[in-house]
């Protein structure tokens, strides 16, 4: 390994050949995002394109809320798409801004919780 990911984990722009043939399943939650998450992510724009995904599925989840009092089916079937709500924001943002392969595409789970942590991330002003 190189000395940055050897030494410290958690530098995300560290770039190494070790760093990208690392096996996400053998990894931590936080390590896959430190390692995985967050350098596939390096472009600011691609982050805010996450964001305003994320914005765009709570404003979904809240509106099928809303259609929950006339109608349940209808809720349930928002419900069940507010997952994919965030995907064109966010894959366009890794095909046409960062040009690379978006996550959700090998580990789906991990890539959903890192799109939350790295907004919350976001908030805090870690970025």
């Amino acid at each position: 390994m190189s000395k940055c990911c050897k030494e410290d984990k958690t530098i995300p722009s560290c770039e190494c050949k070790e760093r990208k043939q690392l096996d996400p399943k053998a990894l931590s939650f936080d390590d896959y995002y430190h390692l995985t998450y967050l350098p596939a992510h390096s472009k600011v724009s691609t982050r805010r394109w996450h964001f305003v995904g994320l914005l765009a599925t709570i404003v979904w989840i809240v509106a099928f809320l809303a259609l929950a009092i006339v109608s349940h089916v209808a809720f349930l079937i928002g419900l069940l798409i507010s997952p994919f709500v965030v995907y064109p924001f966010a894959w366009g943002s890794h095909l046409y801004i960062e040009k690379n392969k978006p996550l959700a595409w090998s580990n789906p789970l991990w890539a959903k919780a890192c799109d939350w942590r790295m907004c919350y991330d976001m908030l805090r002003g870690k970025f």
